[in-house]
């Protein structure tokens, strides 16, 4: 059955049994026993808390919030999108517009890392046709068997057995204990290039449920293809922890496909079940998929410019308040952690940063941020002593049109020791999200944009300015004579 598409803040709606499922104007009709069904699924995963849904509920409507992906219900699939696209309230999903929010969400998920899986050999048109899951789905298969292609997952395994024959080293204490009344035997210690491996058993499970959730017959075929390569689908895993895979330079590249083979098994087993109705979500929050997609850009721009980008969650926080006497017996501090920290590559632990950004997947018009938006970027200016302090926020604007807006709100209120005004500067930014994110071209663009929004180097000159102005200008040029 064809998925059913809505994006951000549209609307599901339910209707008599008689009806079949359908997209239909602003959003989704359901029939009222499956509209039941997704108000169960959504509370049970949500643990009962309203705030944690993945719709606001309302009577005879749920309005999805920031969260896309896939929910599955019995054989209805919902795929929610982001809303990058300018589009009237009442405007239908039309197909060429659901290819490029669908192409808009693999690029963004694919680059921040949150589906963790590269693209090996897959035209990206291929997967904008596809259904949200399946070309999730069809990229895991492809990833994976490129990456088997280059060599299975083997590795040597330490054994203990008790033999007719000698292989290995001698476990003395165990063929004292074990075989005292039999001389013909031995315990013994020894190392076997062997598939049975922790890694193998999680890429078996992957392989397992993405052949039990795809429909699609080249998804199968690949798929099939990894099987020989992994030495059979027997010996899986039934939960998550039952092993710990140690990663090394031998097999780090497996690494994306591990983490998206575990995150299917766990989505699989903490799917509540509704009546005789089975139900699987894949869900991402967009607000993450917006701070990875533009933390990993960042990096991208770094690694050619001299900056160090060091993200949320790196270690690189600072604790808001002093420890108080009694707060260092054990107490907790309020520990301030941006989005997105650009230091130099040379730098000192007392060095500033170069700038802070904090991003927002709201929709916001320029001089109208939320004051706590501004509070928090406040808290950051004040810690960090970052010259430059950056509100970045997603922009609905005209395709192909203006590509980012910005405004500097001022400079901080506060003084040195000096008595001198502050330097540190704040400044809102909206990047326009109403193109397509996934051309290759276009992605180079954004990164110049990112890139535009600081006026000087890390050594203090402007020269980057000029280069980045004719760099930007130049992919303009490139854009503008595609058909």
């Amino acid at each position: 059955m064809k998925p059913l598409s809505l994006c951000e803040y549209q609307w599901v709606r339910p209707w008599p049994n008689d009806r079949p499922p359908e997209n239909d104007g602003r959003g989704i009709r359901l029939p009222q026993s499956l509209y039941h069904v997704l108000e169960e699924w959504d509370f049970a995963q949500a643990g009962g808390e309203e705030g944690k849904t993945v719709f606001h509920w309302q009577h005879q409507k749920a309005v999805a919030r920031q969260y896309v992906g896939v929910i599955q219900l019995g054989r209805v699939t919902i795929e929610i999108l982001p809303k990058t696209a300018r589009a009237k309230e009442d405007e239908l999903l039309s197909e060429t517009r659901r290819e490029r929010e669908r192409g808009n969400l693999i690029e963004m998920l694919r680059t921040s890392g949150l589906v963790a899986l590269r693209e090996r050999g897959v035209a990206p048109q291929t997967l904008r046709r596809l259904p949200l899951f399946e070309a999730i789905l069809f990229i895991f298969a492809s990833a994976l068997l490129a990456e088997l292609r280059e060599g299975s997952p083997r590795a040597y395994v330490r054994r203990e057995e008790n033999l007719y024959h000698w292989k290995g080293k001698l476990h003395a204490a165990r063929q004292a204990t074990r075989n005292l009344l039999h001389p013909e035997r031995f315990y013994v210690r020894y190392s076997e290039f062997s598939l049975e491996t922790p890694l193998a058993r999680v890429l078996r499970t992957g392989v397992l449920l993405a052949r039990q959730f795809s429909s699609l017959p080249e998804t199968h075929r690949v798929l099939g293809s990894c099987i020989p390569w992994l030495g059979g689908l027997n010996n899986t895993l039934q939960t998550p922890d039952e092993v710990h895979v140690a990663f090394t330079r031998q097999n780090e590249r497996f690494r994306p496909v591990h983490d998206f083979s575990l995150q299917l098994l766990r989505q699989k087993l903490n799917a509540p079940v509704s009546g005789h109705t089975r139900t699987f979500s894949l869900l991402f929050d967009m607000n993450q998929v917006f701070e990875g997609y533009v933390t990993q850009l960042y990096r991208e721009i770094g690694l050619l410019h001299g900056l160090r980008v060091v993200a949320q969650g790196e270690g690189q926080g600072e604790h808001l308040l002093y420890a108080h006497s009694d707060l260092k017996k054990g107490g907790r501090r309020p520990h301030l952690k941006p989005d997105i920290l650009l230091r130099g590559r040379e730098f000192t632990k007392n060095d500033p940063p170069v700038a802070v950004l904090d991003t927002k997947w709201k929709l916001t018009a320029l001089g109208e941020e939320s004051v706590t938006d501004l509070y928090q970027l406040y808290a950051y200016a004040g810690q960090f002593g970052a010259p430059q302090n950056v509100l970045l926020y997603p922009w609905q604007g005209i395709s192909n049109g203006q590509r980012i807006e910005t405004k500097n709100l001022g400079f901080l209120h506060q003084h040195g020791l000096n008595g001198q005004p502050s330097t540190q500067s704040v400044i809102s930014a909206r990047l326009n999200v109403n193109r397509k994110l996934f051309d290759p071209i276009e992605r180079e663009i954004v990164k110049r944009e990112l890139f535009m929004l600081f006026p000087s180097r890390t050594d203090g000159t402007d020269e980057r300015c000029k280069l980045g102005e004719a760099e930007y200008h130049s992919t303009e040029s490139s854009l503008s004579s595609l058909p």
